[in-house]
């Protein structure tokens, strides 16, 4: 508080925002129930975005990424457009700049887009005054006219709401910058920006840059749920926390879709999933996912929350969009017509003995954000996220089992998971309803799928790739973590390199406009989207044996991981055998593009490269393959029959998918059995599988901690970086 003062006081010009706008600034605008602290404010929580930086005239150059030193980056402008869509945080940004400025020699102003009702200077100036006294004090009005423009600033949120009349926009852009030194404009859409472009303050620029506010990547959330579960000062010890964190990663990635995103991962659908995640709260019905999605439609409805006074009213909407969902299903498109949604009304109203208007019901969807109008593919309207289309559909689908139109429609999906669509769908019905019918089509999907092909065997040496156990050195990691700081930088980069890569970085993925589950007639498409539906099979079955540890009963989950296991060891044949097919092809290609390079090129040295290079896919997608498994059984609940069905089986597969979950996912080290299996494999003269065990292993001592002689032994066992690590736990022993 001193140092405050001291800094206040050292100001040339003395202008501090009062309490009530500083309170105001502070507060998140949602209500947050945190499980230990009351009243927790946006300087707790408030993560900076990554932003996209564009040129409006140069838009062929592309966006530019800033990922770090983002006040930094706005600092230096002396005007800044900020654009974001419908929930990316864009108050709350504004926010964070207001109370950023207070630490300078600026005095900043902070309005609202509808603040402003006029292009007239004097009622401009005339909301600029009203706005310092609200926010500062009326006391010294005249003494912040005065100030010198530089000193002076503003912050305009939602500035779109400002009514475009008579180029309203243009001549407020234009009073406010030449009154303040820095402006900061906050817009919803890079459509509005060109509703400025031909103001003076905008014609004056070199070039406009602008910025998106993009949703948060891996490492900003990562940042944010470390930020949620440190506010913690007492009940929580350092491992706990660091086990809560990894625990809400998941759930929130699995949330957001696991690579295909259902909700773009901004921070109020972040901070509402963090919430219901320490609440534990379940319904008594469905998964714990069914829940957190709930809980998001819920927030949505809440904004017409007085259209539920009266009883019924929600389950009628609730209904209406579910029957709306199944019927676009049945259409196979992801939009629907004002024709299409007064069918689903009808059927319900004439179903249920009801009046319903569909008008008034589609403009309550509006201004819910639940749904929203798609001007750019003519009179149609759509749900505003996937993820509501998916849960609705799965809704119906769930409630209406016995219905045999819907049992048609499973077994219809069933058989063409390959369809991105499709298995997401199923995906939320598992999130409803555990069935036997369901697991049934399901699983005879699986049986079917890829059925012409032998399940890949470790043990067997292959005839096309004779050098693929050399290629997993790829995946095997050059340097150990020797210290748990260690450990925590490299889980920093593998969040970076996730974001660069774009995987689970937190954008939707794009839908397309119908769902198309034709396939052609070529047999190498046919075979490459079974095993897609073999992937997304394996995470069907994976979310239905996570979701009910009590609904399925011991025998039949032994089944269902074991067609899991099986699947997965006949994709991993499927591509072999694919690539073989097209191996000649690839030598000639890339012999072909050599050529036109290079004056002289050895075919010989090409056939190596691409062998080469076909040994690394392989490999790693033999490793993956293994990880995925994994992932799909990734419960303590599930390891009692993970460990039944898999010891039982006398596959090296299977020993391997047991150690990767065991290890990378519920991170339980036993090295007398890794040490026994590495033995093993390693007396068999099973190098590929043994430098398998040697990935895992690397993968587990890079992104855990654990006991320094325990990872020194884990190191000598398996050849990795042996010395680091014996080192490393000699240091420890001496300090």
């Amino acid at each position: 508080s001193n140092q405050y003062h001291k800094n206040i006081a050292a100001k040339k010009t003395v202008f501090t925002p009062n309490e009530g706008i500083l309170q105001q600034a502070n507060d998140l605008g949602i209500a947050i129930n945190h499980f230990a602290k009351d009243n927790v404010t946006l300087s707790d929580l408030f993560v900076w975005p990554d932003l996209g930086k564009s040129l409006y005239w140069n838009e062929h150059k592309g966006s530019f990424i800033i990922r770090k030193n983002t006040i930094e980056e706005l600092e230096k402008n002396t005007i800044n457009i900020l654009i974001g869509s419908f929930c990316s945080g864009k108050t709350t940004i504004a926010k964070a700049l207001f109370l950023n400025e207070e630490s300078t020699d600026n005095c900043c102003l902070l309005f609202k887009g509808s603040d402003f009702s006029s292009g007239d200077g004097s009622r401009i100036q005339e909301v600029i005054d009203n706005t310092y006294v609200h926010q500062y004090s009326k006391d010294r009005l005249e003494e912040f006219r005065q100030l010198p423009r530089e000193n002076r600033s503003a912050i305009v949120d939602d500035f779109d709401q400002i009514r475009n009349v008579k180029e309203r926009r243009n001549a407020i852009l234009d009073y406010l910058s030449g009154f303040f030194g820095k402006i900061t404009i906050i817009l919803s859409s890079s459509i509005e920006l060109a509703s400025i472009i031909s103001s003076q303050t905008i014609s004056n620029l070199d070039d406009v840059v602008y910025y998106d506010i993009r949703p948060f990547g891996n490492k900003k959330r990562f940042e944010l749920i470390s930020k949620w579960y440190r506010l913690d000062d007492y009940s929580l010890l350092e491992n706990e926390i660091v086990s809560r964190i990894e625990i809400a990663e998941e759930s929130i990635n699995t949330l957001l879709g696991n690579g295909n995103a259902f909700i773009p991962a901004y921070p109020i659908f972040l901070i509402g999933a963090l919430q219901n995640i320490d609440a534990k709260k379940q319904t008594l019905s469905g998964s714990k996912y069914s829940y957190l999605y709930e809980s998001l439609i819920q927030s949505n409805l809440s904004a017409i929350s007085s259209n539920y006074i009266s009883s019924g009213n929600y389950e009628i909407d609730i209904g209406i969009l579910s029957k709306l969902a199944f019927n676009m299903l049945l259409d196979k498109t992801i939009r629907f017509s004002r024709e299409q949604l007064d069918t689903s009304v009808r059927c319900i109203a004439e179903d249920h003995m009801l009046e319903i208007s569909s008008k008034d019901f589609l403009q309550r969807m509006i201004s819910a954000k639940i749904l929203y109008f798609d001007p750019g593919y003519g009179d149609v309207y759509r749900f505003m996220y996937p993820y509501m289309f998916y849960f609705f559909c799965g809704r119906y689908i769930a409630y209406h089992l016995g219905d045999s139109e819907v049992q048609n429609v499973i077994e219809y999906m069933s058989n063409r998971l390959y369809n991105e669509t499709y298995g997401n769908i199923i995906v939320f019905v598992c999130h409803f309803a555990n069935n036997s019918d369901i697991i049934d089509d399901v699983l005879l999907n699986a049986y079917n799928t890829l059925d012409t092909y032998k399940e890949f065997d470790f043990t067997n040496a292959n005839p096309v790739f004779a050098d693929i156990k050399d290629a997993v050195n790829s995946f095997i990691p050059k340097k150990i973590a020797s210290s748990d700081a260690d450990v925590s930088t490299n889980k920093q980069n593998r969040l970076s390199k996730m974001d660069e890569m774009g995987f689970i970085d937190g954008h939707l993925t794009k839908e397309e406009n119908t769902i198309n589950d034709e396939l052609s007639e070529s047999e190498e498409e046919k075979d490459m989207a079974s095993v897609v539906a073999a992937l997304k099979t394996i995470e069907v079955l994976g979310e239905i044996l996570q979701n009910y540890p009590i609904g399925i009963e011991g025998q039949r989950k032994l089944e269902m991981i074991d067609e899991i296991h099986k699947l997965s060891m006949r994709s991993i044949q499927a591509i072999i055998d694919t690539i073989k097919d097209l191996e000649q092809d690839l030598v000639d290609y890339v012999y072909e593009k050599a050529s036109k390079t290079k004056e002289s090129v050895n075919k010989g040295e090409v056939i190596r490269a691409t062998h080469n290079l076909i040994n690394i896919l392989v490999s790693g997608m033999a490793r993956g393959m293994i990880h995925q498994v994994a992932l799909s059984l990734n419960s303590k609940h599930l390891l009692p029959a993970a460990k039944k069905t898999f010891e039982d089986d006398n596959s090296i597969s299977s020993k391997l998918i047991l150690l990767d979950l065991k290890l990378n996912c519920l991170h339980l080290c036993n090295y007398d059995e890794i040490r026994k299996l590495k033995k093993d494999l390693d007396s068999r003269k099973e190098m590929l599988s043994s430098r398998i065990v040697d990935s895992i292993v690397g993968h587990f001592l890079n992104f855990n901690t654990c006991d320094h002689d325990l990872r020194a032994k884990l190191c000598s066992l398996c050849g990795l970086s042996q010395q680091l690590s014996i080192i490393a736990a000699q240091r420890n022993l001496l300090n």
